[in-house]
């Protein structure tokens, strides 16, 4: 785990330094530079897997969190935000890379609203909690739609100013507001709105514009963010600015910290009876969409395969199968009947690409059978070519729980 830090951190260190130098460098300079990203990649994959073992082990035992001694929840606690934290630095700097080298493709689906929400309150008002601040959420009835946009980004931009308002109030609210309002500019489309404000002593603009330049050294005490946070904001307004909206930040001596994330959405009508009514707790839409169901896990990671098993058997699946590798993933729809797979890419004998390609190529009845993708996929290409070989969606480990049991609602009821 030292040496994984210092990787890291060595990694942070440089792509700091180097984010805003890189328009300026030569086409050949870039040209290393994308050769070096690819080289990157592959090492933040080798870093993934064990630290996606660690969290998804973390991720089961917090099911049961009720059923454990207090001391022995608070480690759990502890392993998820501390393995969390490295995750998201690991994440960042791979989506910097991406974003730098023109390859990071946004992936807009149509999704409620109302349940991005809801995974903001359930991930960050234990977290204040804790520090013995409020956490004051409000939802405006204009937040209860449902709409077109890239719903993983959105969160990485949303959950980046929330923990970082938490992260330096010291005390008082830490308060979230959401809400949209129609473009003006697109027919048909809204302004995600994201308000997060702490109640903090404030400070000057000046001071507060560093937020977003993580090569800015600053001197006083009011804006104290470690290196890979600053790099987390810098890497949201990045983000933002992508999907066509932007990220700001205002502050004043004696009035807090306010950020505002707006991101553009294609407003959509929401499917069958769903309305405006706020979504079934995620197990339960998954309990009632798996049950009697067989579902078959196609990992080589025996520790994997035991969290996503753990996942299903809690949200009470019918039957659970599980197969090591593509070829025997084949072997099994042939000869049992199958509702869905979790797919895992990287596999030996027969990687889930090509496991896909040939289930999709075939005449048989489970051609068409919905497939999960459930692998260590960061980069676009890699998510766009698992769609490319006929996933149903694509899913990047550790995979949480609730994110599993919503997708594994929404693909059943297509």
């Amino acid at each position: 785990m030292v040496l994984l830090v210092g990787v890291i951190g060595f990694l942070v260190g440089g792509l700091a330094a180097g984010f805003f130098t890189y328009h300026l460098l030569s086409g050949r300079i870039r040209r290393r530079l994308r050769s070096q990203t690819a080289l990157i990649t592959t090492a933040g994959h080798q870093l993934r897997t064990p630290l996606d073992q660690i969290l998804g082990m973390a991720q089961t035992l917090e099911l049961h969190v009720g059923e454990l001694p207090d001391k022995i929840g608070e480690t759990v606690d502890s392993i998820i935000g501390s393995g969390g934290n490295l995750k998201s630095a690991l994440i960042d700097i791979l989506d910097i890379m991406e974003l730098e080298s023109g390859q990071l493709i946004l992936e807009p689906d149509i999704h409620a609203l109302l349940e991005s929400v809801e995974t903001i309150n359930r991930i960050f008002a234990p977290r204040a909690e804790k520090k013995g601040l409020a956490f004051d959420l409000s939802v405006d009835r204009t937040a209860k739609v449902w709409l077109n946009y890239d719903e993983v980004r959105f969160r990485q931009c949303t959950e980046a100013i929330v923990r970082q308002c938490i992260e330096q109030a010291e005390s008082g609210t830490v308060s979230v507001n959401i809400s949209t309002k129609f473009s003006s500019r697109k027919f048909g489309h809204k302004i995600i709105k994201i308000l997060v404000h702490d109640g903090g002593p404030g400070m000057e603009q000046a001071v507060a514009d560093r937020y977003f330049k993580p090569t800015k050294r600053t001197l006083d005490n009011k804006v104290m963010i470690p290196e890979g946070k600053r790099l987390s904001l810098m890497l949201s307004r990045a983000l933002a600015r992508k999907m066509g909206g932007d990220l700001t930040v205002k502050s004043a001596p004696g009035r807090g910290v306010s950020f505002m994330l707006k991101i553009p959405a294609k407003f959509e009508m929401p499917p069958g009876e769903a309305g405006e009514a706020a979504p079934l707790p995620a197990v339960e839409q998954a309990r009632a969409a798996i049950r009697e169901k067989t579902i078959m896990i196609v990992d080589d990671d025996e520790l994997y395969v035991q969290v996503l098993s753990t996942y299903l058997t809690h949200a009470g699946a019918g039957n659970v199968l599980v197969a090591r590798d593509g070829q025997e993933a084949l072997g099994f729809v042939e000869a049992h009947s199958c509702d869905l797979i979790l797919m895992d890419i990287q596999m030996p004998v027969m990687d889930g690409v090509t496991a896909m390609r040939k289930i999709r190529s075939s005449k048989e009845s489970f051609s068409d059978i919905p497939i999960i993708v459930v692998s260590a996929v960061s980069q676009s290409q890699e998510r766009q070519a698992c769609r490319a070989a006929g996933a149903t969606a694509v899913m990047a480990k550790p995979v949480e729980a609730n994110d599993l049991y919503k997708k594994l609602a929404r693909v059943l009821a297509a």
